[in-house]
Parts: C-alpha cells; sequence; structure tokens
C-alpha cells in the first residue's frame, strides 16, 4: 500500500511538473509576442 502511495505521488507530481512547464512556455511566448 505504501508503495502504491508513493506511485500516485510520483505520477501526481510529474503531472503537476509538466503542467507548470506548459503554463511556463505559454507565458515566455505571450512576453515575446508583446
Amino acid at each position: 500500500m505504501g508503495f502504491l502511495c508513493a506511485w500516485m505521488r510520483q505520477v501526481v507530481a510529474s503531472k503537476i511538473g509538466f503542467l507548470e512547464g506548459t503554463v511556463t512556455v505559454y507565458v515566455h511566448r505571450d512576453q515575446n509576442t508583446e
């Protein structure tokens, strides 16, 4: 059970990291357009 919790936490962390990266790229692109 502990392994499953750790795995889920890793998946959530990777998804959050991916979303943060996507938002960062979008914001940088928006700033470069101005």
